[in-house]
């Protein structure tokens, strides 16, 4: 073992990973070995691999993998051959102003220090943050030893801050639950610092954030850039939340502001040989070039339904209710989020006596979460939510819960703590508690 070094207090410029054990004071240090951070950059790979850039043209194509309804692969989070484009073009806030152009995610903001990036509900923020995990992971872990300082992301949720005066015990969770483990904040702390790493904080949702910590969220973000101005960050919010005046006082001078752009369609038919469109190649894709077709030109019929589908997260949800292309389509927003949460793609697996309790169960948990200002539940918050649906009823409760992360849309985050797949179905599940 390497003799520990004694430091007297942790800066940018005393902290080398390689050192491996520091003593402060009385306090004896570890950081993470060359050994823990590949595995801790294997997972992070892994965790996101559906973003890698694969073949475009899987075998058998994925309309063949899944022909029955109930059991498809791609039931809620569709197995992609390829991931669908990620544009995103400098954001304009002024109304009316030109649109910049687009620019692939990676080449955009690859080498950025510091971005914003905003987008719609369902435009593919997190997928940027994901796939931006994904791509530092990847090149870290190929590169060379002595190619310099290994590269390290660290993906993290704001919905998770719980009012901490700086960001270090919300980084600390977010390590853990990726598999490096740390037993203090002052050992993170001082890995944050080493000189042989870089670090890429991916922080999504700033308006995700628990309305009682929004706003001592913001002076913790601005300490951690002030104490680390050597980290990446990337920080993602919707548009509509976004306060570019405060954010001037916030964020480095150098921040780039980002908008992720909606999905290409500029065809005039199905069959059109000219120009390119996004969303015949997903459909395509997923329901093969029948089905695929017969849904596109009834989403080309109704200008609302077309713009909602150059939404991902729409489109998504479009060849979830349509199935083979002749299911009924929504009139609206709110239609559409009410079919997908109650497709029969989602609740195959569940036994058909607990599906309107599962959905009930839905419901209560977003209205709880929706009701307390937050994305995140831990298992005791989401077990009495269970309890008050089932009443006397006789299923055991990790049976619905069991059910509801089946279905995908209650997603374990580790360490007891759940949320919904998307703000937008709890925001949807707690409108429909409200009207029951």
């Amino acid at each position: 073992m390497r003799a520990p070094k004694r430091i007297d207090s942790i800066t940018a410029t005393n902290v080398a990973l390689r050192d491996q054990y520091l003593i402060l004071g009385d306090e004896t240090i570890r950081l993470p070995t060359d050994e823990e951070l590949r595995a801790y950059l294997d997972q992070v790979r892994d965790a996101y691999a559906r973003w890698a850039d694969q073949p475009p043209e899987p075998d058998p194509p994925l309309f063949q993998q899944s022909d029955h309804p109930d059991t498809g692969p791609d039931a809620y989070i569709p197995v992609e051959g390829r991931p669908l484009p990620m544009r995103v073009a400098q954001f304009r806030a002024t109304p009316g102003a030109d649109q910049a152009p687009a620019h692939d995610l990676l080449d955009a903001v690859g080498e950025a220090r510091h971005t914003v990036i905003l987008g719609e509900p369902g435009s593919g923020k997190t997928t940027a943050l994901e796939r931006l995990a994904w791509a530092t992971a990847n090149a870290s872990l190929a590169a060379e030893p002595e190619a310099g300082p290994r590269s390290i992301p660290l993906f993290v949720r704001l919905a998770d801050y719980q009012g901490e005066p700086d960001l270090i015990p919300l980084l600390r969770r977010a390590f853990n639950r990726r598999g490096l483990a740390f037993v203090s904040d002052l050992s993170v702390k001082a890995t944050l610092h080493a000189t042989d790493a870089r670090f890429a904080l991916l922080l999504d949702g700033l308006n995700e954030i628990e309305r009682a910590f929004a706003e001592r969220s913001l002076g913790a973000i601005h300490r951690h850039l002030d104490d680390f101005p050597q980290h990446v960050v990337h920080l993602t919010c919707r548009t509509a939340d976004f306060d570019q005046v405060a954010a001037q006082e916030l964020l480095p001078a150098d921040t780039q502001l980002w908008e992720v752009q909606l999905l290409s369609d500029d065809i005039r038919y199905w069959d059109d040989p000219q120009g390119q469109s996004d969303v015949r190649d997903y459909l395509r894709r997923h329901l093969g070039n029948d089905a695929g077709k017969r849904l596109y030109e009834r989403l080309r019929a109704d200008e609302r339904l077309r713009s909602l589908a150059r939404l991902p997260l729409f489109l998504r949800m479009f060849k979830e209710v349509a199935g083979g292309g002749d299911g009924d389509l929504p009139a609206d927003r709110g239609g559409l989020l009410r079919q997908f949460v109650r497709s029969p793609r989602l609740w195959g697996r569940t036994p058909a006596a607990l599906r309107s309790r599962a959905e009930r169960s839905l419901e209560a948990l977003a209205w709880r979460m929706q009701n307390d200002g937050r994305l995140e539940m831990d298992e005791d918050a989401l077990y009495e939510a269970l309890a008050q649906v089932r009443g006397p009823r006789g299923y055991e409760l990790d049976a619905m819960r069991a059910c509801l992360r089946a279905s995908g849309l209650l997603v374990s985050l580790g360490g007891e703590r759940y949320r919904l797949l998307h703000q937008m179905i709890q925001e949807y599940g707690a409108a429909a508690h409200l009207v029951r």
